[in-house]
């Protein structure tokens, strides 16, 4: 079994995983700011859970986010609410 811990990675200022983390988080809050802005739809993933929303601002910020850490961190593993997996 996989542990879904995450690694013990150092937060210092000069870390490249903090500044992948940060340079990640801005351009999906970005894109979630611009669709606050101008207006977006929400629908439910299912019709099973109709309470269960989601928007082209979630898809697309964690589209971003995914693609920010895949660039540097190839072979990381990652896991999102949305669509991003592997």
């Amino acid at each position: 079994m996989t542990s879904l811990a995450p690694p013990n990675i150092p937060l210092s200022e000069n870390s490249p995983p903090l500044r992948v983390a940060l340079q990640a988080a801005a351009a999906g809050g970005q894109i979630v700011a611009d669709y606050f802005h101008q207006g977006v739809q929400v629908w439910s993933k299912s019709e099973q859970e109709p309470q269960n929303l989601v928007s082209r601002a979630d898809l697309e910020s964690e589209q971003k986010v995914a693609e920010i850490i895949r660039g540097y961190f190839p072979d990381h593993q990652i896991v999102g609410e949305e669509q991003a997996k592997g």
